[in-house]
């Protein structure tokens, strides 16, 4: 064989075996670098290391290769699965401290308010008889504060018993200070279904307030001059007179909605036609302005009354408008017209002199103020009664239940019924309110009379019970406003502070939460109202399953019930010397007397199986 064919099959030799050792090598090598990286738990560094050398290896080796590159994938797999149980750990962890320290800081509260709510009720003890009002005050403070959540039962008994024996009286009224604005209020208003209150004060604002004292909202009105709120009749709008100025707002979040055109001088306040359409506002010339369009719907003047007019009113049904104005000589007139702004009574011409006029609820009568006579005049006949008073009549107050008007002159008050004309004058004297009446307001559907003097009294007069109690408050109350059904009442004083008047705050039944049962199942709750004392059974959810009624001990402590959660029952010592049982669902079981057992102190077994009783003569029975 020649030389060089030799030479030629030596070197094809060497080239086929080179890269195949070479190829081996880095095999080898990637292998090596892929398990390093696999046994310190670099999983993504070794799956790239056995897929490079999935590359280089033979088909022999190339299976191991897969092999390894599936477990990785399975190693990637469980660390990821580790990795979001170890993140899932962590943030429950996190979840639980944030609820460990919100339980610590409510649990902290409730302590807090535990302390302060049984602290006020101390206090309102040893103020309940020098000063009734500032203890009912007191009381229901230390009743707020003793709330559940829910705002249904109080946790503290003693609370409660508080409550029940000195702020439950019926002809209890109870106030709640607030600090409605920085200055002066200049006025205030209820809503028509009496839910929120309506301020204007000093500060330049009007601020909406739920009758728990709580802000709503509060709107600048552009100006530190006094200013004034109206409701509409069904609450969507509040209009507001500042000055020569008025604006329309959203009584939803104050927002401003109009602001009418100006007018200089005294503007008289402005009025709703109870329609809730137009918006009277009464000047030198009367405009109805249409709310929705804020277009002026018309005008008018009248000449009778020569200057301007500041007051206006509409009928019950809208289609009267009751205008007041002074005259060329100083009196005050008034003129009945009709929504065109045409006169229909001019009542006595130029010399009416009426102190006040106001239509009768039903909108068929006037109902006028003059000199020492009082008159009711039927819109449609004409027809003209009278009744004359004592005294010169200047503030009117009017009850459409009990048909009655209260007419007041500097100290003297006295009730009309505007049916039948009988008058009953009120037994309050000078010295009850020094410094004459300031303004007189019915609530509690007329029942009671509440009378504002100028030296700071505010007075309730129960006509049913024929009895008068009076608190000095304010220096001077400047207004008295009430809820359309009298439920709520607010005064303010010349200095600017606003008290909420409630009737009762406490509810005539007093509850308290008295205790658990341990599956969670049931509630037991004392309830007191007036003498008497039941236990209600409630359901996880507070709702009543029902009512027991025995003679429990007054006040009722959590200490005189046990539940018996095996057998699923109530168990309760009562005063007569009997231990009652009633099941869950309200129902009487076993009643155990004092000659059956020893009906002394009442304890349960770990279990709630066994319950011991002891007297105080030593004898016990388990049952």
């Amino acid at each position: 064989m020649p030389k060089t064919n030799l030479l030629f099959i030596t070197l094809c030799w060497l080239a086929g075996f080179v890269p195949l050792n070479a190829q081996n090598t880095d095999c080898a090598r990637l292998l090596r670098e892929a398990a390093d990286f696999e046994k310190n738990k670099q999983y993504d560094r070794a799956l790239k290391k056995y897929l490079s050398a999935k590359e280089e290896c033979d088909a022999a080796t190339s299976a191991e290769v897969n092999r390894k590159v599936l477990a990785v994938f399975e190693k990637i797999e469980q660390q990821r699965l580790e990795a979001e149980s170890a993140k899932r750990q962590a943030e429950a962890n996190a979840a639980r401290a944030v609820n460990a320290e919100r339980t610590t800081l409510l649990e902290k509260q409730k302590a807090e308010r535990s302390s302060e709510a049984n602290r006020l009720a101390a206090l309102a003890l040893s103020k309940a008889t020098d000063n009734p009002t500032l203890g009912r005050h007191l009381a229901a403070m230390a009743w707020e504060k003793s709330l559940d959540s829910t705002g249904q039962y109080c946790m503290e008994p003693g609370v409660a018993t508080v409550m029940h024996s000195i702020a439950s009286a019926p002809d209890a009224w109870m106030y709640r200070p607030f600090n409605a604005h920085t200055g002066r209020v200049y006025d205030i208003a209820f809503s028509p279904d009496g839910t929120t209150l309506i301020t204007c004060g000093a500060d330049s604002t009007m601020r909406l307030w739920g009758l728990d004292g709580k802000q709503r909202w509060a709107a600048p009105i552009h100006t530190q001059t006094r200013g004034d709120a109206v409701f509409s009749p069904n609450g969507r709008y509040i209009v507001s007179k500042v000055q020569d100025s008025i604006y329309l707002l959203d009584s939803d979040n104050g927002a401003l909605l109009k602001t009418f055109d100006r007018q200089k001088g005294m503007l008289g306040q402005p009025v709703f036609s109870p329609d809730n359409k137009h918006l009277l506002i009464v000047h030198d010339t009367c405009t109805v302005w249409d709310i929705e369009t804020g277009e002026v719907v018309r005008k008018f003047s009248n000449s009778f009354l020569e200057k301007k007019t500041f007051k206006g009113s509409y009928s019950p049904d809208g289609s009267l408008i009751l205008l007041g104005g002074y005259s060329n000589s100083g009196y005050l007139n008034f003129v009945l017209v009709d929504t065109l702004g045409r006169t229909i009574d001019t009542l006595w011409g130029k010399k009416t002199h009426a102190s006040e006029v106001q239509f009768t609820p039903d909108g068929n009568k006037l109902i006028i103020s003059k000199s020492q006579f009082l008159f009711l005049k039927d819109i449609k006949t004409g027809q003209l009664d009278s009744i004359r008073m004592l005294y010169s009549g200047y503030k009117l107050a009017i009850s459409e239940k009990n048909k009655q008007i209260a007419v007041s002159q500097y100290s003297e008050l006295m009730l009309i019924n505007y049916v039948n004309l009988t008058t009953t004058n009120l037994p309050i004297t000078y010295s009850d309110f020094g410094y004459g009446i300031a303004k007189i307001v019915f609530v509690q559907n007329g029942r009671v009379l509440v009378i504002s003097s100028h030296s700071g009294n505010i007075g309730f007069y129960d006509t049913e019970r024929k009895t008068f109690s009076q608190f000095r408050i304010h220096d001077r109350p400047s207004s008295i406003v009430t809820t359309p059904k009298g439920n709520v009442l607010a005064s303010v004083g010349d200095g600017g502070g606003v008290l909420l008047w409630q009737k009762n705050m406490a509810p005539a039944k007093v509850a308290s939460l008295l205790k658990v049962s341990p599956d969670g199942e049931r509630i037991a709750a004392g309830e007191y109202e007036n003498a008497r004392v039941s236990i209600q059974i409630l359901d996880s959810v507070t709702n009543l399953v029902a009512t027991l009624h025995a003679p429990f001990y007054s006040p009722i402590q959590s200490d005189d019930i046990h539940f018996l959660s095996k057998s699923k029952q109530l168990l309760v010592h009562c005063a007569d010397s009997t231990i009652r049982i009633w099941d869950y669902d309200g129902n009487l079981k076993h009643t155990f007397r004092a000659d059956e057992l020893a009906t002394g102190t009442v304890s349960l077994s770990p279990m709630g199986d066994r319950i011991l009783s002891v007297n105080n003569k030593g004898g016990s029975v388990i049952l």
